[in-house]
């Protein structure tokens, strides 16, 4: 093994435990062993449902009101998980009468995929990538099928993005975004040409939905494509799941991925970069294992990250993320917390980007308060 795949597990604290349940299977998860603030941390990134699977097999304990609270989380989780699905459906049916295919993105793919029960993945609307020639053609469905465009932009903020305004059910209460590419513009991937839809369409599975038929990405590019989306910023509300994602992936497919496919498919582009971050962070907790040829080959070929840039993006995740750690209101905040994140990934010298760092979270300090450099 690499050293970054080599590296002593760290103990199980903050929502460790929670994960690494969930990914080997277990349910004998005592709920006393979470304490109060962890437990609401853990219900407000969404893994109130969780924590009842995890759980289900332990010995009621914790104070009651927890105990309704993820009650309460696995039973709402249940009813929007069911109505999206049915949505969906229903939006496939739509989609298969003007021939359009449709590709599942994010949680509604990885849900329905990797984990036990799809409604144990948060999600907060429906992400489908649909060719831009029928994209015109779908939405006319969407919008016979009740749905409607809403957003707090005008309609040009949304003319060069990589989705269109959401649509938004009123009496279903369900968000679809239609995409016609993968990355926003702004990130490093978005203008890849093996990042593009026809790429991405060459390299497909199927999957059911009901009685319907959707598309999926391959194992091998879910994984790297997870990695990408979760790395390109820091999203210390939902990126518990991206991680959660990948670990599920690799425990139930690890053995049998191509790693040869994984190669091809970052070689030369910062989605190496991302994958090495997301596969470092996940070997050195232990939530899932990738085989050291592919650890040692990323580390020679990764172009934008050092160890010292992993272990300040590694700190950031444990800290915020896994830990719920507060953020402060000078120097730690969550601006300036993203804007190192943003510094230290961000394609170009590893050391320059780790250089100018400090110029980031100044910029980042700047915009914060700029209102009182007016005054």
């Amino acid at each position: 093994m690499s050293d970054e795949s080599d590296s002593s597990q760290p103990p199980s604290t903050g929502l460790l435990p929670i994960l690494r349940a969930i990914t080997s299977g277990e349910t004998t998860l005592d709920p006393r062993s979470l304490g109060g603030p962890l437990l609401e941390h853990a219900l407000r990134n969404g893994l109130g449902p969780v924590i009842a699977r995890v759980s289900a097999d332990a010995a009621a304990g914790g104070e009651a009101v927890y105990r309704q609270s993820v009650r309460a989380a696995d039973l709402t989780a249940r009813l929007l998980t069911a109505e999206k699905y049915d949505t969906l459906s229903e939006v496939l049916g739509a989609a298969e009468a003007v021939g359009c295919r449709l590709v599942l993105l994010k949680g509604i793919s990885t849900a329905l995929r990797y984990y036990p029960e799809p409604h144990l993945r948060a999600m907060g609307d429906i992400d489908l990538l649909a060719p831009p020639e029928r994209q015109p053609a779908l939405e006319q469905q969407l919008r016979g099928l009740g749905f409607q465009q809403r957003s707090h932009e005008p309609g040009e903020a949304f003319v060069q993005r990589h989705h269109s305004m959401p649509f938004w059910h009123p009496s279903r209460r369900v968000w679809i975004e239609v995409h016609t590419r993968l990355h926003p513009r702004q990130y490093p991937l978005a203008g890849h040409p093996l990042f593009s839809p026809d790429m991405v369409s060459s390299d497909l599975s199927d999957i059911a939905v009901g009685a319907r038929r959707a598309f999926v990405m391959t194992h091998e590019r879910q994984l790297v494509y997870t990695s990408a989306r979760w790395s390109e910023t820091f999203d210390d509300s939902r990126g518990i799941f991206p991680l959660l994602d990948a670990a599920l992936l690799l425990r139930m497919h690890g053995d049998t991925l191509d790693w040869d496919r994984v190669r091809a498919i970052v070689d030369g582009s910062w989605a190496a970069t991302a994958l090495r971050l997301m596969l470092t962070y996940l070997s050195r907790t232990g939530l899932a294992h990738a085989p050291a040829g592919i650890m040692s080959w990323l580390a020679e070929n990764d172009r934008y990250s050092t160890q010292l840039s992993l272990w300040v993006l590694n700190h950031l995740i444990s800290g915020y993320l896994i830990e719920g750690q507060p953020f402060g209101t000078v120097i730690t905040t969550r601006e300036n917390v993203a804007a190192v994140w943003g510094a230290m990934v961000r394609p170009g010298s590893p050391w320059f980007n780790i250089l100018r760092t400090p110029y980031s979270v100044c910029g980042s300090l700047y915009r914060t308060n700029r209102g009182r450099f007016r005054r």
